[in-house]
This record gives structure tokens, C-alpha cells and sequence, in this order.
């Protein structure tokens, strides 16, 4: 695992994952850490720090081997400027961030903790899974911690939803691995 930036200190990069994984998270007040965000494949972050000049919200650590394309916040600005597209595509990742937690803040209210816990295992091997005989593989770096952060919960809740959905046939544990071997029938 590699820290890209601190929450509090200065981020001037644009990233986009080009394979690997990046977990986005936040210390609250109480000094707990909570994940924000887990950011795969093909996704950019890092994009407020073009337009805000303040400290960074979140840190940004890789989860897995990872590799990104970064831009310098003024390399990245000179390319808006020069790609009148990429200025589309930046708001459109921007809105499509602002859906996501909309989205997850609806959940977290609304949703009872099964389907919360739920949504959380198909977001993250959605994020993070590998394939592997016909079921995603959630595992290299990447478990229960961070489905219990995604779902609002804690642990021994996500430990005991893990073993219902088990018992369901809808996923498996294997040690630190989990196969979700019928995604369709996970909350989402």
C-alpha cells in the first residue's frame, strides 16, 4: 500500500486508475478513519484540486498493486484549456461522483442494515472483484472492513449478514477471500 496524499495536506494531482485500486478516506473528529470512496479502473480523482485551492478533504492510499496516470494541477488546467472535451468529462465524472453519494447518503437513511450490507458487497466487487469462475472475487487487500465503512455498520454485522448470504448460496467465504457466486440477487 502507497499513500498518494494526506487528508490535510496540499493534493495538486489528477489521477486516473489504470489498473489496481485506490481507497479515498476520512478521519473524523473522534479520530475514527472511514472509507469515502473506493476508486477502480478507468476512474479519475483528485479532480477538486483543480479547482480549489484548500487542503485535501480525503488521503488516497492504494489498496493493490496499482497503476495511475497523474497530471500536475497546472498540466492537468493547460489540458482543459487546450481539449475543450476534457472539460466535459470532468463534469460528467464530477456529476457522476455527486449521484453516487446522493445515492449512498438515500441508502444509508433509508435502507435497513441487510440491504445495506448488501448494496456494500456488490459495490465492492463490483470496484475491486476479480473473475474467477464465474463469480467475483473479493480479496487482495480489500474485505470486511470496507464493506462495513460502504454499508454504515460495523464488522461483526457485516460478519453475520456474510454468513446469511452464505447460507443463501448467493456468495462464499473462503478465509479473507469472499466469491459472491449470484450478484443479481445482491441490493443494488
Amino acid at each position: 500500500m502507497h499513500w498518494l496524499y494526506q487528508q490535510g495536506g496540499s493534493s495538486t494531482n489528477l489521477y486516473l486508475v489504470q489498473s489496481g485500486l485506490v481507497r479515498l478516506t476520512q478521519v473524523m473528529p473522534e479520530g475514527d478513519e472511514v472509507l469515502v470512496q473506493l476508486v477502480g479502473p478507468g476512474e479519475v480523482f483528485g479532480y477538486s484540486s483543480l479547482v480549489l485551492n484548500c487542503p485535501s478533504s480525503t488521503s488516497a492510499q492504494t489498496v493493490q498493486r496499482t497503476r495511475l496516470m497523474q497530471w500536475e494541477r497546472m498540466r492537468a488546467l493547460e489540458l482543459i484549456q487546450s481539449i475543450p472535451r476534457t472539460t466535459f468529462n470532468l463534469f460528467r465524472i464530477a456529476v457522476r461522483d455527486v449521484v453516487y453519494f446522493n445515492d449512498r447518503a438515500r441508502l444509508l437513511q433509508t435502507q435497513s442494515v441487510s440491504h445495506r450490507v448488501e448494496w456494500a458487497v456488490a459495490e465492492v466487487a463490483r470496484k475491486a472483484g476479480t473473475k474467477e469462475s464465474r463469480s467475483d472475487v473479493i480479496g487482495d487487500g480489500v474485505g470486511q472492513r470496507e464493506i462495513a465503512d460502504l454499508a454504515g455498520t460495523t464488522i461483526f454485522t457485516v460478519s453475520r449478514e456474510l454468513s446469511r448470504l452464505q447460507r443463501e448460496g448467493i456468495l462464499r467465504k473462503e478465509g479473507r477471500r469472499i466469491f459472491v457466486l449470484q450478484a443479481g440477487k445482491l441490493y443494488h
